[in-house]
């Protein structure tokens, strides 16, 4: 049965130092506040066990996705049968599609089977980023590359307005995160006084070249890529060296994986590749009342 909790609830029914930093409701807390939504805790128990968790971000009659870097907390017991797992998201899927219009998750990279949530009538978009282990050697090029860059400096610190500005300048380019540039910013400062961000500098000559906004997942010894920056041709040693720079900062301070959030665009794929990543991919899956409507026409048009 799948029951609503509050935070409270939530807390008690899970333990929390196992679980992820999208699990912690102090992150999501900020998440929320930040874009003006409400984080709903639900349980899912059989003969008083828990057998699964989920936390969605809601506004209105919808469960949304407000930013692209967080991984929707979805935990399902290990170690039930391939039926059982399968029955149990059928039910907390039937149940949300009962409560909520629209449903948008994005599933961590964890998660590979998403059959129930096509079978449900979600419509699935499959999504790639790296994972890098940060003990594990680069590409040769970068260190070549490295060499050309010793007239940059690099510094790490927590967050300041400064960091925070140029990352969200470079989103606003994009007119849907630009309409969210005040979220974005309120979010970075939320994270950034509860100690979950790093701040990477690259400076030339003392100007501010790039800068990237690191998650700090401490519970599971893992980083995520919120923000980076682009910058202009003339330059390009310095992306080099800020990456590297983040691999060794979280290599020195135990931290074991670094996810660099993003592997679908050809070009940042590339640069990406050379710092020899693992490939994975995630789903985003959605659902409205248009979609088996949808795939009904999708159907149709095939036939001709």
């Amino acid at each position: 049965m799948l029951t609503e909790v509050d935070e409270a609830g939530w807390k008690t029914a899970l333990n929390l130092e196992q679980h992820s930093i999208f699990f912690q409701p102090d992150y999501l807390n900020a998440v929320a506040e930040a874009f003006r939504v409400s984080v709903k805790y639900y349980i899912y128990t059989k003969k008083g066990k828990v057998l699964a968790a989920l936390a969605v971000f809601k506004k209105g009659r919808n469960i949304v996705m407000p930013e692209q870097f967080t991984y929707t907390p979805f935990w399902v017991e290990e170690g039930l049968s391939e039926v059982k797992c399968n029955d149990i998201l059928k039910e907390i899927i039937t149940h949300l599609k009962r409560q909520y219009r629209k449903i948008a998750l994005k599933l961590d990279v964890d998660i590979k089977d998403i059959r129930p949530f096509l079978w449900q009538g979600f419509v699935a978009d499959i999504r790639y980023t790296y994972i890098k282990k940060t003990d594990e050697p680069v590409h040769p090029s970068i260190y070549k590359n490295l060499n050309k860059a010793t007239h940059y400096t690099l510094e790490t610190h927590f967050p300041d307005d400064k960091s925070i500005d140029i990352n969200v300048a470079f989103l606003s380019e994009l007119f849907f995160f630009k309409i969210k540039a005040v979220s974005f910013i309120k979010l970075m400062q939320l994270l950034t006084i509860k100690g979950y961000l790093q701040a990477f500098n690259v400076f030339y000559e003392e100007k501010h070249i790039c800068s990237s906004l690191v998650l700090l997942d401490k519970k599971k010894n893992k980083s995520y890529t919120l923000l980076s920056n682009k910058i202009n041709r003339e330059h390009a040693y310095a992306h080099t060296l800020l990456y590297q720079g983040r691999i060794d900062w979280m290599c020195n301070n135990d931290f074991t994986y670094m996810d660099l959030c993003g592997a679908d665009m050809e070009g940042i794929s590339r640069f990406k590749a050379f710092f020899n990543p693992k490939l994975e991919n995630h789903f985003y899956v959605s659902y409205s009342p248009a979609n088996p409507l949808l795939r009904i026409l999708l159907r149709v048009i095939r036939k001709f």
